[in-house]
């Protein structure tokens, strides 16, 4: 019997190099539907990437647009506080001037010095001015130089006013997220 095997022996490789085609056949057609499965995978991957892309310019963009909104909002009430404080300033500067218009000594003649106890009457000085140099406040401030400190006083006021205002407009966004202004 061996020695009808040595006979055909090139029928048995030929038997195996079938069977090992057949398997490499199957082997094959699993490879291609694994090719077609990582293609399908690798189109819904460039598909959900470009959505991902599409999603984040979007938000980009919306963020970009809030925050102008908001920094638009920001400039207006931090505008309007401005010219808020400098409206109340200047109707408080014209206030004090008029107050300083109206108290302040007008011109008028000067008598003479009544004297002594005795009551005589000593002549005026000779050329003196029509007018006294003007009454000391009552911190002892000529009325010019009380308006003036007046005035700068209520410039501090307003300046304060003013920062106040400043500190009082939201700069953060709803979201407490700061803005990031967009140049």
């Amino acid at each position: 019997m061996p020695l009808m095997l040595l006979r055909f022996w090139r029928e048995g490789i030929i038997a195996l190099l079938v069977l090992a085609c057949a398997a490499q056949l199957l082997r094959v057609r699993g490879l291609k539907s694994d090719l077609q499965e990582s293609r399908q995978h690798t189109r819904d991957e460039k598909a959900a990437h470009k959505l991902t892309i599409a999603n984040v310019m979007a938000a980009a963009e919306k963020a970009r647009a809030d925050d102008a909104a908001h920094a638009r909002r920001v400039e207006r009430d931090q505008t309007n506080v401005s010219e808020e404080v400098s409206r109340d300033y200047q109707e408080q500067l014209v206030d004090l001037r008029r107050r300083y218009d109206a108290l302040r000594v007008r011109p008028g003649k000067t008598a003479a010095d009544p004297g002594g106890a005795a009551g005589e009457t000593m002549p005026g000085l000779p050329g003196s001015s029509a007018r006294s140099d003007g009454a000391a406040g009552q911190d002892g401030l000529l009325a010019e130089d009380a308006l003036a400190a007046s005035e700068i006083a209520l410039r501090l006021k307003a300046l304060q006013d003013w920062i106040a205002g400043q500190l009082g407009v939201e700069r953060d966004k709803a979201d407490g997220k700061p803005a990031v202004p967009q140049r």
